[in-house]
């Protein structure tokens, strides 16, 4: 088997989250790569209703619960044209978590995504990194409301450690999340994580941009114009 989780007995949200996650882990994997099975260990609770020694399903219409997603390079190009015109109507918190210094093209890349979208790049010390839609969030959450139009649509996460201040604003707030990593691992860190982009930042930053035209960046504007 390429993947073997084991279920919590659900008792509370939190277990439902934690259920949720691992179960999309399982069904990632079956065709991540190579195909290949999944195991998936669903234990009963002793009190879970009993008829003659056998389990009593009572739930006729099973609920709905959050899906994962994974994209890659080789995923068909209409499915990253739909990825960029979604990010054409959001406003867009990318947590750039802990990097070393970074490249030319980084800076470019940024640049040019910032350029197309609606989005500021959420920094701290340990990002190694400075650009116009670039916002410290050691400083900017020290100073500034989180609230109105500086709340983000769309919060999409890359690199290493996200930063801790956003995670304890956002986490369980319900909005939806992607991660961008090469590995292609989920990072449920705000539990409403929909989509794994599996390639490097760079790739996934000139895709998109490349399938937009230019337009106004009012969600950076918004964050200066608060901190200011």
């Amino acid at each position: 088997i390429k993947k073997s989780v084991n279920l919590p007995i659900v008792r509370d949200e939190k277990d439902t989250v934690y259920c949720t996650r691992l179960i999309n882990e399982a069904l990632l994997e079956l065709n991540h790569r190579e195909c290949g099975p999944v195991h998936i260990n669903f234990p009963i609770d002793d009190n879970y209703p009993e008829l003659l020694g056998t389990f009593k399903l009572e739930e006729m219409c099973l609920p709905q619960f959050r899906k994962i997603n994974r994209i890659t390079p080789e995923s068909n190009e209409d499915i990253w044209y739909k990825l960029a015109e979604s990010l054409k109507s959001r406003c867009t918190l990318v947590v750039y978590g802990q990097d070393r210094k970074a490249s030319y093209e980084r800076i470019q890349a940024l640049e040019n995504f910032g350029d197309r979208f609606n989005c500021i790049f959420a920094t701290d010390i340990l990002s190694n990194i400075n650009g116009k839609y670039c916002i410290d969030m050691g400083t900017a959450l020290k100073v500034i409301d989180l609230k109105g139009e500086l709340i983000p649509t769309l919060i999409i996460t890359m690199n290493g450690a996200t930063i801790s201040g956003i995670k304890t604003k956002f986490k369980d707030k319900g909005i939806e999340h992607w991660h961008v990593s090469k590995e292609g691992i989920v990072s449920d860190v705000f539990r409403s994580q929909t989509k794994i982009i599996e390639c490097s930042v760079n790739y996934f930053l000139n895709r998109v941009s490349n399938l937009v035209d230019k337009q106004k960046n009012t969600y950076i504007e918004a964050w200066n114009n608060a901190i200011k």
